[in-house]
């Protein structure tokens, strides 16, 4: 601290989405529609405030599940340490802002 003001760094998700994917082994398809997920949801002011690596993990799990790419909360929680019911709520909540909620909910329910 200098001056009496502070400086927070900021994190952009998008790198958080290549490093869980490349670990997880997630195809590039799915990867760059992550990345678009994570555009939509800037866009429309969701990102705000929110952790970054739960706003990558979560878009990439709702990418995956666009793409029919088996991947488990589990699986991505540990890859990126978020927990499972942070990504549940985080996806569930960008897939109702998206308009994909029919997406999650069938198969969620397959």
């Amino acid at each position: 601290m200098q001056g009496g003001k502070y400086s927070l760094e900021s994190y952009d998700s998008s790198g958080f989405v290549n490093r869980i994917a490349s670990t997880m082994g997630i195809s590039e398809k799915t990867q760059r529609d992550a990345l678009d997920i994570l555009s939509k949801a800037k866009e429309k002011g969701f990102a705000t405030g929110k952790n970054p690596m739960a706003m990558a993990v979560s878009s990439l799990y709702l990418s995956c599940l666009a793409n029919s790419e088996k991947q488990t909360q589990k699986g991505l929680s540990a890859a990126s340490g978020i927990s499972m019911v942070t990504i549940r709520n985080r996806t569930s909540s960008l897939a109702k802002i998206l308009n994909w909620y029919g997406l999650l909910t069938k198969n969620i329910t397959a």
